[in-house]
Order: C-alpha cells, then structure tokens, then sequence
C-alpha cells in the first residue's frame, strides 16, 4: 500500500512537472490547448493573477485592479489604462469601448490595441482632445459586455460607447474557469483535470456543433465558418440581439451615441475574395436603429492588401494584429469624423 502510494505521488509530482514544462515550451494551441488556457489565466502580474473572480454573478470573473508590468496595466476600477476621473476634463470628448479580448489586446502596448490607436488618430488628426478608455475584457460575451456597460461604463460619462463586435460574442457561457476556483488550482494538474472534465462535460454550442461536424465528416475549417453562420440564426443570437438593443437603449437614456463596429472575421479562409462571413455582417447591419449605429469595418482592412493569416497576431493566433487594428481605428476615426460627433449632452 505504502510503495502505491508513493509512487502515485511520483506520477502525479512528474505529471505536475511535465504540465509546467509543457506550457512553458508550446507555442501552439493547435497542439496543445490547455497550454494556451493556462497562459491566460497565469497571465498575470508579479504574481498576481490577471483574472478574478467577481461578485457579480452575471460577470463571473473580472481583471483584478491595480496590477501593472512591461506593457500591460490594469487600474484600481479594474480596466486597462491610467486612472480616470468620472468626468473628463473641459474640452475634452471622452469614448468607451467594450469587447473582449480583441479589445483588450493582449500581445499590444495601450497604444497599438484597438482603443489606444483609435484615441492617437483622433488627437492627431482633428486637433481636439480625445479619451478613449478601453473596457475590453479576455473572454466577455455580450451579457458580460451589457453588465459593464451599466455598472462601469457610465460611471466615466462617455460621449460615446463603442462595443466591438466578435462573432463568437453570442456564446453565454461565461469562461469562468480563467480563474482559479480554489487553492488547489495552483496546482496545474488539477487544473487540467478540470479544464479536461469542463471541456468533456460542456454543453455549449460550438462543442455541439464540432460533434455534429465530425460526424458528418467535414473539416474544421468548413466547421467554423458554419458554426458562426449558424449561431447568428440561432437561440443565442436572439439573446444577444435583445442585449445589444437594451444597451442602445440605455445609452440612449444617459446621453450617449451608441455605435456597435463589427470585427471582421479573419479566421478559416485564405482570401477575402471568399469572405465567408458576409450574411453574419448582414444580420448585425440589421440592427441599426435611431438607438443604436452600425459600423462595419471591413472594407478597410481589406484593403491593406493582404491575405488574412498576414493580419494574424501569430501564426497559430487568429486576434488581428496592429496592422488590422490600425485599419479597424482609421475606419471609426473617418465615421465619426465624418457623423458629426458631438459631446455628450
């Protein structure tokens, strides 16, 4: 009994060792995902995770304040940026935009993520002051995003609220295991125990989807294009339509220009002479009302010229690097340029 015992305290000591290794020296979530999982959640820094757990139950999980490195800060109320005063400063246009990780920018210095490029643009090129504060958070979907939008968003009085679109942004079920649930997920075997288990027992869409794919034969390729076809003509995409139009509304109520601007897909396909995606900017287009503004990007990103892998954070990340962000902000600085922004009344 005693020689079981040790030597199940060996294995699970080498696995312990052999997960570290392993997420430390794989590059690829294509290969091994849980690597990619647990960069994010053990993004954080000097020790402290990047990822909380929130009060809010409908938030599940939330940045944790006051946290800083090399090109990566986190302020006391808990998004990234400087510290901001309620009000802006006289004279001074001040815009909110929410999403997720695209928003947020992982791998980008604040000036090159989406909201730092956005406000350089319009400060150089309109000769007024911009803020642009950046309320994107690593795995937030659109019930998340709404919740933000009321309990934080407001409370820096914008002029304007920009909510950056992703397609898988209909998902509802929040990616709570980013935070580590006990004490014992320091640990990274029961850490992938459970990530294991989650990800068998999951009942969400996409893994739905992937079975009925694989069943069927198909290619992954053919599997994500379809799956975001279909999950904009599903459940989900009712919720998600319902919240997107709440937030247009409150908006609406507190003075503010609400304008969704929809991500363009990169993911999938080789050139855009093929975009697959055109019936998802359809739907979202349809959205539009005297509450909210719809803005679509894309042309401007096809036209840098390139393929969409080129547009890749990295070869085996599909976020849109500086470049295709550089494009998205230039598009948004040109339509409110050109729409009349004016200052919260």
């Amino acid at each position: 009994m005693l020689a079981v015992i040790l030597g199940l305290m060996a294995a699970a000591l080498f696995a312990e060792m052999g997960l570290r290794l392993s997420v430390c020296y794989t590059d690829s979530a294509k290969w091994f995902p849980f690597a990619s999982f647990m960069k994010q959640r053990e993004g954080g820094i000097d020790n402290i995770p990047l990822f909380r757990e929130s009060q809010d139950p409908l938030l599940s999980f939330e940045l944790s304040p006051n946290i800083r490195n090399r090109y990566i800060r986190i302020n006391s109320d808990g998004f990234r940026g400087e510290e901001y005063t309620p009000e802006p400063l006289e004279g001074t246009r001040r815009i909110a935009v929410m999403g997720d990780s695209e928003t947020f920018g992982f791998t980008m210095i604040e000036e090159k993520t989406l909201p730092g490029n956005l406000q350089l643009i319009l400060n150089s090129e309109s000769g007024k002051r911009y803020e642009v504060l950046n309320f994107g958070v690593p795995g937030y979907n659109t019930i998340q995003e709404s919740r933000v939008l009321e309990e934080k968003v407001f409370k820096y009085n914008p002029a304007i609220v920009i909510l950056y679109y992703n397609f898988n942004d209909p998902i509802i079920s929040p990616r709570s295991m980013l935070i580590r649930k006990t004490a014992f997920h320091r640990s990274y075997l029961v850490s992938f125990v459970d990530w294991a288990i989650s990800r068998h027992n999951t009942s969400n869409e996409i893994e739905k989807h992937y079975d009925k794919i694989i069943k069927q034969g198909s290619t992954e390729a053919d599997s994500m294009v379809d799956f975001y076809l279909n999950l904009h003509n599903g459940a989900n995409f009712k919720t998600t339509k319902s919240l997107v139009q709440k937030m247009g509304r409150v908006s609406k109520s507190h003075g503010c220009r609400f304008i969704l601007v929809i991500a363009p897909e990169l993911y999938d396909f080789d050139d855009f002479k093929k975009y697959p995606y055109y019936p998802v900017h359809s739907i979202l287009k349809e959205l539009a009302s005297t509450e909210i503004e719809v803005l679509d990007p894309l042309p401007d990103v096809i036209a840098i010229g390139k393929k969409p892998g080129d547009l890749w954070v990295a070869y085996n990340d599909s976020h849109k690097n500086e470049e295709a962000q550089t494009a998205v902000a230039k598009a948004i600085a040109r339509y409110l340029t050109k729409n009349d922004f004016t200052d919260k009344k």
